[in-house]
């Protein structure tokens, strides 16, 4: 990504992840999102698919504290109860 590192205080992705394949590319653009986003920053993704708690795992890595996942619910489906969202919140 073209920005500086620690630009950003807040940074939103909805639904936009599950769309960069392969995985380890995901990976990838979850290092950047941690590189561009300033300490005490928050982050906030909504995706689909259940390889979202894998973003957990790597969050944590990255160094975000407080980070949680929750279902959207049938609020929150894009498209089908087959291909479910969930919202990861986190602060760095």
């Amino acid at each position: 990504m073209p920005f500086n590192d620690n630009e950003f205080d807040l940074i939103v992705s909805s639904l936009v992840l599950h769309n960069i394949k392969p995985f380890e590319k995901r990976k990838a653009a979850l290092v950047n999102i941690a590189r561009v986003q300033k300490q005490k920053g928050q982050l906030v993704i909504m995706d689909i698919g259940y390889e979202t708690s894998k973003y957990v795992r790597i969050l944590k890595e990255l160094g975000y504290q407080n980070v949680n996942i929750v279902n959207a619910g049938y609020n929150g489906w894009w498209g089908t109860p087959m291909v479910p969202t969930f919202v990861i919140t986190a602060t760095k």
